[in-house]
């Protein structure tokens, strides 16, 4: 034994203590200071011991004395000491990530992947978690550092590394004794089978953040160029001329999308949508070709400490892992939810467009400023929603709350959710939290490639519409209506009638669903009672993406999925559409313009449709509602929908690029 230990510290820099203590000059004197107990062996050097230099007993890491021990003073801070470790049977290992009060972003700024430069970062975490856990502490590394916050004005160092204990605590326990703000917040605390070794001590780690600093138009990094929202986009993802066909809307697949909270509120609610990701998946899959992945965004943000991290899985099992391992903790009552929102949509570069986001939180937006529609975007409100239009995805917030403490819906923090669902076409769905898992089953198993007919926001008078059901055997119509809390749900029914004779697919006190079939339903009205509702309507499985794009250019082939107020704009559309309804505010009323789709050249323009220059539009959210005429069974039909639209104020000197990212 005294030999491997000589072997394992003869590089040192100093001797070490052996953790024995002598008190004459005979071996028979010294024991052992862990239990008292005398020496059996020993291999003091001539002379030795000798308690008039000290009562404690070293090896010497000297050639010529080669692991001889002798006395020194206790009390002399150079000297080091060995233990054995010792041998856990069954370790529990974890991956985790937390933020720990004594390393701040300015301690790992510009060493965040060097192990070698943060090690003394490292060290203090491993040293507070050994003292913390006391007899369960096995070992702790950091893999890496990143600084959370910055741009919001909160720069937080989060380390992600990897913990190992004896097991003699639970998970539960072990979240109860390291979660303590302000000293330790902890994020992630998930089990693994396998601990991998700690990066080297030389050079740099990993590169786990994406830049998109050279990506336009939202695009996002894929370590060689960009990866955009359509392959008609040239390499920085800025609209090009078209240059012949590279089929570059394509919908064989689509993104899980999420965005949770992690709130200690909302312990129960990420359970339940844990619970529900097989069933949604399950039913989405009946109207999606495949999901190839799942991109998910948590935040919490407590004070000043900010933490916001996102991850990409390409299969079910480790998503739901991951979602399992996550810690709630204390927190503001409102949170960066649009920062996250934005996030989210920034980091996979494998992000298929035409995906659902579904936002899961129980408190306001902390990161919401009033209303600001410049381009490029000032704040994160204008550019998610350009964000958003142009991947073509679609926002439902969730806001879970309960009877005693409601969500505080006044000001900017509230009212920004209204705005991003109303401008692409997403849900604002406020419920209890013992509603969310009936939420989840009857309604959001739903929105699934779905194609919009009518989405209006806000109304507050009468509503009578006629259903679209697409030219399909048993085709069904979805009609969604809903409520903020306060407000009552408006009659629905048949035109004609006084009271509701319908019966819904789902209800509670602020959303009704209806399943519809024309033979039926061939059309709604909707009377309120003065209060505010909002109504979607929507058709399933259309396996296509109907999109229509602004450029000031005619011959661009993809433009910007959204307008400039004060320019002439072409439309394109990669559609065969055979009417197109000038974009208006779907509160006035009135349409603007009628224009005939024509054909450009298909061989050589994935938007192959062009509609000519259309009107200037008026700044803030607008629908494009789209008519073709199908020839089915001998017969023509028309079709309608409504695609998002959004009118910018183009900041002058701008070239239209989407600018800098903000959270």
């Amino acid at each position: 034994m005294n030999n491997y230990v000589y072997s394992s510290i003869k590089n040192g820099v100093f001797p070490i203590w052996i953790g024995a203590k002598c008190y004459s000059s005979v071996p028979s004197s010294c024991y052992w200071d862990a239990d008292n107990s005398t020496m059996e062996y020993h291999n003091f050097g001539a002379g030795e011991p000798l308690p008039e230099r000290g009562n404690c007993i070293f090896m010497s890491i000297n050639p010529d004395r080669r692991g001889q021990w002798y006395s020194d003073d206790c009390y002399d801070r150079r000297y080091y000491y060995a233990c054995e470790k010792s041998v856990i049977e069954n370790p529990t290992k974890y991956k985790i990530q937390g933020h720990y009060y004594d390393v701040t972003a300015d301690d790992v700024l510009g060493i965040e992947k060097s192990r070698k430069d943060f090690l003394p970062q490292e060290t203090k975490i491993a040293n507070w978690l050994s003292h913390i856990l006391d007899n369960d502490y096995v070992d702790f590394y950091v893999e890496y550092f990143e600084i959370h916050g910055a741009a919001a004005g909160f720069p937080t160092a989060i380390y992600f590394g990897y913990l190992t204990t004896n097991g003699n605590s639970t998970r539960n326990d072990l979240i109860k004794n390291l979660e303590l703000p302000p000293t330790m917040s902890v994020y992630l605390l998930m089990p693994v089978d396998s601990v991998p070794p700690p990066p080297p001590l030389t050079g740099n780690n990993t590169n786990n953040l994406n830049s998109n600093a050279s990506c336009q138009n939202f695009g996002i990094f894929n370590g060689y160029n960009c990866s955009c929202s359509a392959e008609c986009y040239d390499s920085q993802c800025q609209p090009e001329k078209c240059a012949g066909r590279k089929n570059g809307v394509s919908f064989e697949s689509q993104s899980m999308i999420l965005v949770v909270s992690l709130r200690s509120s909302m312990a129960s609610d990420i359970q339940t949508l844990s619970d529900a990701i097989p069933y949604l998946l399950h039913q989405w899959r009946a109207t999606i070709n495949e999901f190839t992945n799942y991109i998910i965004t948590t935040f919490r943000q407590r004070s000043d400490v900010f933490y916001m991290s996102t991850e990409v899985f390409f299969n079910r099992t480790d998503l739901l892992n991951y979602m399992n391992g996550l810690v709630v903790g204390d927190a503001n009552a409102d949170q960066p939810v649009l920062s996250a929102a934005v996030a989210v949509q920034a980091y996979a570069p494998q992000m298929n467009i035409y995906s659902n986001i579904l936002v899961l939180t129980d408190g306001r937006a902390s990161d919401a400023t009033s209303e600001d529609l410049h381009y490029p975007p000032r704040n994160n409100e204008t550019y998610l929603i350009a964000q958003t239009l142009q991947w073509r995805n679609r926002i439902t917030f969730l806001l879970t709350q309960t009877s005693d403490a409601p969500i505080n819906m006044n000001g900017d923090g509230f009212d920004v959710y209204r705005r991003v669902s109303r401008a692409v076409q997403g849900d604002l769905l406020m419920l209890d939290k013992k509603e969310l898992n009936s939420t989840l089953y009857n309604i959001v198993n739903e929105f699934s490639d779905i194609q919009v007919v009518n989405a209006s926001y806000g109304m507050t008078s009468n509503f009578t519409f006629d259903l679209y059901y697409r030219y399909v055997e048993y085709e069904s119509c979805i009609v969604l209506v809903s409520v903020e809390n306060g407000k009552r749900l408006p009659n629905v029914t048949l035109p004609g009638a006084y009271v509701s004779d319908l019966s819904p697919t789902f209800n509670n006190s602020q959303f009704i669903m209806f399943v519809l079939e024309e033979k039926y339903v061939p059309s709604l009205a909707i009377i309120p009672y003065s209060d505010p509702y909002n109504v979607l309507l929507f058709n399933q499985g259309d396996q296509s993406v109907k999109w229509v794009t602004f450029t000031d250019d005619p011959y661009i082939d993809a433009g910007y999925s959204f307008a400039f107020a004060g320019k002439q704009m072409a439309a394109s559309g990669n559609v065969g559409i055979s009417l197109y309804t000038a974009p208006i505010n779907w509160e006035n009323g009135t349409i603007s313009r009628t224009f005939e789709a024509r054909d450009r050249d298909s061989w050589s323009c994935d938007f192959s449709y062009t509609f000519g220059s259309v009107d200037a539009c008026k700044p803030g959210p607008f629908n494009i509602i789209i008519t073709t005429r199908m020839l089915s069974n001998g017969y023509y039909r028309n079709e309608t929908f409504i695609l998002p639209g959004f009118c910018f104020i183009l900041d002058s000197g701008s070239d239209g690029k989407n600018g800098n990212h903000i959270f």
